[in-house]
């Protein structure tokens, strides 16, 4: 079996998943995991499909066809990853919106070694006061002999310069 990673980007029209999801049926593919969002309008995704050797240029070929409908398409055969041992945290961050939370933090994650494994990220309306705020939450694998401390003692470093808290934790259960 071989896994294969789509991603989807175009205009957002009903139908679109039950069109892949179809696809992925008639070639014997087995949908394993995916990501998909409708963001101002835009549709994007990444799925991650199984599929047995013989049915794989099927899948791609009917895949590539949908470029027409004015999804932007790419497909790229993934390789079985082994699974990691690094140390998992939760990150969330909340703050008054401005430009450059994302660059500040991204900034320090990368620097500390961390991988961002997932994240969320939205602006909303504060409660008291009305202003946007900027909220996120990421998944984070951490290197080895990186330790929580450090890590939050490097972000906590920067989050009053920034405006922003920051809050780091274990993932929750089942999401190790």
């Amino acid at each position: 079996m071989k896994s294969v990673v789509v991603t989807v980007v175009g205009p957002n029209r009903t139908g679109i998943v039950n069109e892949l999801s179809m696809i992925a049926l008639q070639h014997k593919a087995n949908w394993l995991e995916s990501h998909l969002a409708n963001l101002a309008g835009q549709f994007a995704g990444i799925v991650r499909f199984e599929v047995k050797d013989a049915d794989r240029l099927g899948l791609v070929g009917a895949l590539e066809n949908i470029n027409h409908s004015g999804l932007e398409i790419q497909i790229v055969n993934a390789e079985s990853v082994p699974e990691s041992s690094a140390s998992e945290l939760t990150l969330d961050i909340l703050g008054l919106d401005h430009p450059g939370i994302v660059s500040d933090i991204s900034a320090v994650l990368s620097e500390c070694g961390v991988s961002i494994e997932e994240m969320e990220s939205g602006t909303l309306s504060g409660a008291m006061s009305g202003e946007q705020l900027f909220k996120a939450t990421a998944r984070l694998g951490l290197p080895p002999g990186l330790t929580i401390d450090a890590l939050n003692g490097k972000l906590q470093a920067i989050a009053d310069d920034i405006m922003v808290d920051v809050h780091l934790d274990s993932p929750p259960p089942g999401r190790t």
